[in-house]
């Protein structure tokens, strides 16, 4: 099996994992005191423990930190970053229903080229945890809490020391 995977980041990660926003320390605040969202146990690579990484037994919630110190040492132990084109973006696919393969389009951000490649099977992961998807429902609109995003956060002082934010 022969596969490609492209993103967007320069580096292991992008998104929640890496997030540097320099214009907010509120935002950088509230990113950096996150916590995982399912238990280590659920989380866990099958051929990479948690107590082999650290070398001792951790809570079952670890915070983000912690997680994502884990993940880059299984990034490491495994050399999968050679199978990573950094800088790249998906711009197009297209589905041929004749041959069954797809076709997409990715561009170089540093050079701004685009190249195709053909494909019998395709996985897409969009990153949505930087992105806002708020549904629609009834009731939502008389929602009487706040509803936020890591990048869009605005209400880290009812979370965070007020120094913090200030």
């Amino acid at each position: 099996m022969k596969s490609r995977t492209t993103g967007a980041g320069s580096g292991i990660a992008a998104g929640a994992w890496a997030w540097t926003n320099t214009a907010s320390p509120c935002t950088r605040a509230c990113t950096a005191i996150c916590w995982s969202n399912g238990p280590k146990e659920c989380l866990e690579f099958s051929d990479y423990s948690f107590d082999e990484h650290f070398g001792r037994a951790i809570s079952s919630f670890p915070p983000r930190e912690v997680l994502f110190d884990y993940i880059k040492g299984r990034v490491e132990k495994s050399d999968v970053r050679k199978y990573v084109q950094f800088n790249t973006v998906a711009r197009h696919t297209t589905y041929n229903e004749d041959t069954q393969e797809f076709t997409l389009t990715v561009e170089d951000l540093a050079s701004g080229t685009t190249t195709d490649h053909i494909f019998d099977k395709l996985v897409v992961s969009t990153g949505h945890f930087s992105t806002p998807n708020v549904p629609e429902f009834t009731g939502i609109n008389s929602f009487p809490g706040e509803a936020a995003c890591t990048p869009t956060i605005s209400a880290a002082p009812s979370v965070l020391p007020a120094s913090t934010c200030s």
